[in-house]
């Protein structure tokens, strides 16, 4: 169900680094069932990047990779939380994942109980 509902988000969407993560988490989750993926999902934004959950933002060269790739919608994002004293790219780019994926886990709770084809993707996009 969860991986359905994240389908359904990417294709709504128009946010690339959304799009990007939701792929990412996918892709680590292939062989995993729904309720291992929404734990996966879970312990990103309980213990966060640094902790080494999410294979694809470990060494700086891919955090730097991942923010030089969506630098608009992390500095939007940055922005929107209010944020000022996290200014390098590595910081930016596990702030911009872990928030991602918290929101994602709020849209899935939000469409959890709903039928796939009764829900507005408009409205989650």
């Amino acid at each position: 169900m969860i991986k359905t509902k994240l389908n359904q988000i990417q294709e709504a969407t128009n946010n690339d680094m959304k799009k990007w993560i939701i792929s990412d988490i996918l892709h680590e989750c292939q062989d995993l069932d729904d309720a291992e993926t929404l734990n996966y999902m879970k312990d990103i934004v309980n213990y966060g990047c640094s902790s080494g959950t999410v294979s694809s933002l470990i060494y700086y060269d891919q955090t730097e990779a991942f923010f030089k790739k969506f630098p608009i919608e992390i500095l939007d994002l940055v922005e929107e939380l209010g944020i000022s004293t996290i200014t390098d790219p590595n910081s930016l780019a596990w702030l911009a994942y872990e928030n991602t994926v918290q929101n994602l886990l709020v849209q899935y709770e939000e469409l959890e109980g709903t039928p796939d084809q009764e829900f507005d993707l408009i409205k989650i996009a």
